[in-house]
């Protein structure tokens, strides 16, 4: 279905102050955050943007982004997808992704940066700086950065969307990460490790 949109706007700051908080986009919602050069988004922790007192050092002090898109995964098949029934569990808390629309969009990241990530918000479920599940080549992600997370950077579960330039920083698990039939591109990556952190690209 048609669901909300949320936006925010080009220099806004967003403050979690859980470890268990993660931002969710569901199928047929949209994020709207388009940052500039000198107005990026960030989302990050409290500890980061309120009382100073992250590191590079920090991760896991919150969940991170996950959007679930209407895209394809090879985890359903033909008939599942013709008939609506693609309904793939995400990570982290209960919730659905996968449909038969590689170019859905589920909106825009555009100068956006996410810090100190990947808390298990589930058992056995670390989440990453931004999960991609099944997101569609409609969705505008260009100049994004996750920084400081204890799982992966960035994560594709299938889908097609596209990215220009993406930045890793600092990853403890995969820095870009892609399986189940995700088909989109990456243009433009930098991958920097930390001194006694980082596992592969």
């Amino acid at each position: 279905g048609d669901g909300p949109i949320l936006t925010v706007r080009a220099g806004n700051k967003l403050a979690f102050t859980q470890s268990s908080d993660y931002l969710l986009i569901n199928r047929g919602s949209q994020i709207i955050a388009d940052g500039s050069p000198t107005a990026p988004i960030t989302f990050s922790s409290f500890s980061d943007l309120v009382s100073g007192t992250a590191d590079e050092e920090s991760i896991a002090q919150w969940g991170g982004v996950v959007i679930n898109g209407n895209g394809i995964t090879n985890k359903c098949s033909d008939a599942q997808r013709a008939s609506d029934a693609c309904h793939i569990l995400s990570e982290g808390k209960p919730s659905n992704y996968g449909g038969d629309n590689n170019a859905e969009s589920s909106g825009i990241l555009r100068y956006v940066v996410v810090k100190h990530t990947g808390f298990e918000v589930a058992d056995g479920d670390e989440l990453n700086g931004i999960t991609f599940n099944a997101v569609g080549s409609g969705t505008v992600v260009e100049n994004v950065q996750a920084y400081s997370t204890s799982d992966d950077g960035f994560e594709f579960f299938g889908g097609a969307v596209n990215i220009t330039n993406l930045i890793a920083l600092y990853v403890n698990d995969d820095s870009i990460d892609y399986a189940d039939g995700y088909v989109g591109t990456i243009t433009n990556a930098l991958v920097i490790h930390g001194l006694s952190s980082g596992n592969r690209c």
